[in-house]
C-alpha cells in the first residue's frame, strides 16, 4: 500500500521529535550524574575531621591528665613530660601568640565549659616543623561538675606544606609575570614558523636566548600524550570560537624531567579572507600547582577507598533524611542496597525508645558544625529486624548548607555476650553462696577480691 506524501512527512516528523527526545532525556542524565559524582567527593573530602593521630584529656585546671597516640605523641612532645602540664607550656612546643590569646579567651567564657576545634600547637626539631590540630569537649562528672577537656590531635603538617606549596607556586607565578619570567610566543601560520622568547628557554632549563621553532618541533618537546589537545585548542583559536584559548600540557626539560606549562594565544592577525595569520600568546610554569591537584586528587581517591571498604557504616544525611550510605551501612541496615536507605528518615530507622535521644542529637549537630561521641542506640533495620549500634556524629558545612556524617557499628552481639558473662556469673555466685563453702580470691598483691558469705562471717 503506497503512503501519501503527508502521511510519510508526518511519520519523518514523528520519529524525528521521538529521537530528540531521547537525545534530551540522556544529556539531562549525564547532567545530573555529573552533579551528583561532585557533591560525593566533596563529601568525601569531609571524612578527614573523623580522622585522629592521638587522644588526650585534662583536669579542670587544663593541665594534661592522660595521653595516647604512640608515635604522633613522641614526635610532638619529644621526651619532655607532658603529663600535669598545660599543652602551651609543654617545652619545645609552640603556639601562635595570637592563637594562644584567642585560646585564653575561649576558655574564660562559660566558666571555661565551651567546646574548641582546630587549635594548632607545633614543634620544631632538626629544621623539620610539625604542626598538629588539637579540638576538644568539656567532661563533666555525674553530678553536673565541670572535670576537664577531653579531645584529640590531628597531624596536619602535610596539609600546611601542600597550603604553603599552592601559596608559593601562586607567588612564584605572580612574581613571573611582574618581572617578565615567562614566555612570550608569536606565530606566523603561514610559514609554520614560531618565535619564542628567552622565557622558553628558561622554563625548559636551558641557556635562555630566543628561538624560533616549527609545528613540528614544538610537538617533539611535547608529552605525546597531550599532542591532541594541543592540535584541537590550537585549531579552535585558528577558528576564533574565542576571544583567546587556554591549554595545559608537559613538555620535557633539559635534564628530562616533565614540567606543567600553561599556553594562553588569540589570533592577532587576519587576512582579507578571514583566515588566521598570526596567532600569539605566553606561556607560564604551572607545575607546581598541577603536581598539587595531582596529590589531592590522590588522597580523595584514598579516602573514597577507605570509606567504600570500611568495616564501619558511613551515613551522609541532610535535614534527617539519608543521601549517601557506604556498603558497610547496607550490610548493617539489612537494606539489600544503597538506594533503599537514600531519602530514608532516620527516625524510620530509630526504636521508639530512642527517638526522643536521636532528636536532641540532631539538634546539637544541626546548631552548626559539631561532633557527638559514640552511643548505644536502638534501631530498626529495614527488613524489620531489630539491633543495637554504636554511633557518632559530625556536621560541617557544605556549599552554605549543613551537612551530617555519621559512623556506626553493630555491636548488638557484644551486648549479648555481656549479658550471658553477667547472667553466668550470677548463677556461679548463687551456687556458690547456696554450697556454704569458704571460698575467697586474691590480686597478685594478695589483696582481696572476692570473699563468699562464711569467710566474711569468719573475718
Amino acid at each position: 500500500m503506497a503512503w501519501s506524501p503527508l502521511v510519510e512527512a508526518l511519520l519523518l516528523v514523528t520519529g524525528g521529535l521521538v529521537l530528540l527526545a531521547v537525545w534530551y532525556g540522556a544529556r539531562r542524565r549525564d547532567a545530573r550524574a555529573t552533579q551528583a559524582l561532585r557533591l560525593s567527593e566533596e563529601r568525601f573530602r569531609q571524612l578527614t575531621s573523623l580522622s585522629a593521630d592521638w587522644f588526650w584529656e585534662t583536669d579542670a585546671e587544663h593541665r594534661i591528665s592522660w595521653l595516647s597516640g604512640g608515635p604522633a605523641v613522641a614526635a610532638l612532645f619529644g621526651a619532655e613530660m607532658a603529663h600535669g602540664r598545660r599543652l602551651w607550656e609543654i617545652p619545645g612546643v609552640g603556639v601562635e601568640p595570637r592563637a594562644l590569646v584567642e585560646h585564653f579567651e575561649r576558655l574564660q567564657q562559660l566558666d571555661a565549659q565551651l567546646p574548641f576545634f582546630d587549635f594548632v600547637i607545633s614543634r620544631s626539631d632538626a629544621g623539620e616543623r610539625r604542626a598538629h590540630a588539637v579540638t576538644g569537649k568539656p567532661r563533666y562528672d555525674a553530678a553536673g561538675r565541670f572535670l576537664g577537656y577531653r579531645g584529640l590531635g590531628q597531624d596536619i603538617t602535610e596539609e600546611r606544606r601542600a597550603e604553603h606549596a599552592l601559596a608559593d607556586a601562586k607567588e612564584r607565578l605572580e612574581l613571573a609575570t611582574e618581572g617578565g619570567n615567562l614566555a612570550l610566543w608569536d606565530c606566523d601560520v603561514g610559514i609554520d614558523a614560531t618565535f619564542l622568547s628567552q622565557g622558553w628557554a628558561k622554563l625548559l632549563g636551558e641557556e635562555p636566548v630566543a628561538q624560533t621553532s616549527n609545528s613540528a618541533g614544538m610537538l617533539a618537546k611535547i608529552h605525546r600524550s597531550d599532542h591532541a589537545l594541543v592540535r584541537e585548542v590550537f585549531l579552535r583559536t585558528l577558528k576564533g570560537d574565542a576571544d583567546s584559548q587556554q591549554v595545559e600540557f608537559r613538555v620535557r626539560t633539559a635534564a628530562g624531567d616533565w614540567k606543567w606549562l600553561l599556553a594562553t594565544g588569540r589570533v592577532g592577525e587576519r587576512g582579507a579572507d578571514g583566515r588566521a595569520r598570526r596567532v600569539s600568546g605566553t606561556i607560564t610554569d604551572i607545575d607546581a600547582r598541577k603536581r598539587a591537584e595531582h596529590a589531592t586528587r590522590d588522597a580523595e581517591e584514598r579516602y573514597r577507598t577507605l570509606v567504600e571498604i570500611a568495616p564501619d557504616g558511613v551515613l551522609v544525611y541532610s535535614g534527617g533524611y539519608i543521601e549517601y550510605a557506604n556498603p558497610a551501612a547496607v550490610r548493617i541496615l539489612r537494606a539489600g542496597s544503597a538506594k533503599h536507605l537514600v531519602g530514608k528518615s532516620l527516625l524510620d530507622l530509630t526504636d521508639p525508645c530512642d527517638r526522643d535521644a536521636v532528636v536532641e542529637r540532631m539538634k546539637y549537630l544541626e546548631l552548626g558544625p559539631g561532633s557527638l561521641n559514640f552511643a548505644e542506640r536502638n534501631v530498626i533495620c529495614l527488613d524489620g529486624s531489630k539491633t543495637v549500634l554504636e554511633t557518632a556524629a559530625t556536621s560541617f558545612l557544605e556549599r552554605g548548607r549543613l551537612v551530617m556524617l555519621g559512623v556506626f557499628r553493630d555491636i548488638a552481639e557484644q551486648r549479648k555476650a555481656r549479658e550471658a558473662l553477667a547472667e553466668r556469673e550470677k548463677r556461679f555466685r548463687d551456687v556458690l553462696e547456696a554450697s556454704g563453702e569458704y571460698v575467697w580470691e586474691t590480686d597478685i598483691a594478695w589483696r582481696y577480691t572476692f570473699l563468699s558469705e562464711r569467710v566474711e562471717a569468719v573475718l
